[in-house]
């Protein structure tokens, strides 16, 4: 059995080439992905593939050869239709609305990201071929924590930024362990998740590989696995479970990486930290919260074995916004969440992480600022630190 093959046609020469080369390298070995402006080549011979990805009306004749094939439109934008040609129209009952759903089995807009077009190309492709599913050797998974004792506000924010900026490279995976985390309506998602199901078959200690993977949300440069919606189960868990969690994320093996975010100190807890190449702690500078995470040191040191690194510590500003909806994503990018987030990723010096100096704040992603410069003060901010 060949290759699952992917047929990127558009007549956008120059942005299908591209986009094929991305795509290539999302899926690597598992797919081909051949790119084409029209799917009957110079010689008149009909190209052929297991998916097309198309922003042209197939056809007739074409579909008839090709009966298997999964026909994806790859769409200009939202209200406009699909193009085609008059050399090769379809017949005008295919040009009705009512017809294109035996054309299309599903859409895709043209221009986003390419991790992005990957993963939603992933809900066609077979379990053969969809990448991490092998047990090859030399794949490595990096994993990157997120935490903070004292329960900072800007928490889901970094995490988020931190999987999305991640993401612009690699395929990432958000795994929200964390109670109430907010996440789910902050960004305006869909209720409802398999947590709960994944977790009990783990604790069941069912073969990984019988296990499915549960469903998660798709984002513009990440996925989102967020917690049960009983927060009482996280602390039912064991460091067994957590382990079976770990190794069934890392046996799918769809994702270059994963992002961890927890909030109180679930048991299995240092197998997290183990397995991270970096964990980030965020902390407050006011002194009820340099108490609670100096607590916190002592309880790693404890933890951990000598000689683990401690979390990086990380002083944000609060954040403040009113509104919610996937478009935070795109602005805590755009602040100075992501500035910090992309200095530290490049192993360089920030301002309020190494050095013990706030970050500075941002106006997009904070409120009004307060300080106090009596001389008895050290000019904190009292209503966000």
């Amino acid at each position: 059995m060949g290759k699952f093959s992917i047929l990127l046609c558009d007549s956008d020469e120059v942005y299908a080439k591209r986009l094929a080369t991305g795509l290539q390298k999302q899926f690597r070995e598992s797919v081909s992905v051949k790119m084409c402006t029209d799917v009957v080549d110079r010689e008149g011979q009909a190209m052929g593939a297991n998916l097309l990805l198309s922003s042209k009306l197939p056809r007739e004749s074409w579909r008839q050869a090709h009966p298997d094939c999964i026909c994806v439109l790859l769409e200009e934008g939202e209200g406009k239709a699909p193009e085609v040609g008059t050399e090769y129209a379809p017949s005008p009952e295919l040009l009705q609305e009512d017809r294109l759903a035996d054309v299309w089995q599903g859409s895709i807009f043209k221009y986003q990201s390419v991790s992005r077009i990957a993963r939603l190309l992933q809900n066609f492709l077979p379990t053969a071929a969809t990448p991490g599913t092998g047990t090859g050797v030399g794949f490595q998974q990096l994993w990157y924590g997120v935490l903070s004792p004292v329960r900072h506000e800007s928490t889901i924010p970094f995490a988020c930024t931190l999987a999305g900026l991640l993401g612009e490279e690699k395929r990432v995976l958000l795994v929200v362990l964390m109670e109430f985390s907010g996440v789910v309506p902050l960004l305006e998602l869909e209720a409802g998740q398999e947590m709960e199901t994944l977790l009990l078959r783990l604790r069941q200690k069912e073969r990984l590989e019988r296990i499915p993977f549960p469903m998660v949300h798709v984002l513009p440069d990440f996925d989102l696995l967020h917690g049960p919606d009983n927060p009482m189960v996280l602390y039912e868990l064991n460091e067994q479970d957590v382990t079976r969690l770990l190794e069934h994320i890392q046996r799918n093996r769809k994702y270059d990486a994963v992002v961890w975010v927890a909030g109180n100190m679930i048991r299995g807890i240092g197998e997290l930290f183990s397995r991270s190449e970096k964990v980030f702690s965020l902390e407050k500078t006011d002194a009820y919260s340099m108490c609670c995470q100096r607590e916190f040191d002592n309880f790693f040191k404890k933890l951990l074995q000598e000689g683990v690194d401690r979390p990086v510590s990380v002083r944000l500003p609060a954040y403040a916004g009113e509104q919610t909806g996937e478009h935070l994503l795109w602005q805590w990018k755009h602040s100075g969440i992501g500035q910090v987030i992309k200095r530290h990723l490049k192993g360089e010096s920030v301002d309020g992480t190494m050095d013990g100096v706030v970050t500075k704040k941002d106006f997009r992603t904070v409120g009004r600022e307060w300080r106090d410069f009596r001389s008895d003060a050290d000019g904190a901010d009292r209503w966000t630190d």
